[in-house]
């Protein structure tokens, strides 16, 4: 194989492979921390 051949080929797969160790997704929230949120809002103050 022609050495251009395989430098092409060889910058594909770190372009491929790069980005998904460099890029991390946000960490998920803590289970117990979505379960405290009910989504209910409080009751009007009484005057």
């Amino acid at each position: 194989m022609d050495r251009r051949t395989v430098w092409a080929i060889l910058l594909m797969m770190v372009i491929a492979i790069v980005p998904a160790i460099f890029i991390k997704r946000p960490p998920r929230p803590a289970p117990g921390a979505t379960a405290l949120d009910t989504g209910l809002v409080a009751a009007p103050a009484l005057d």
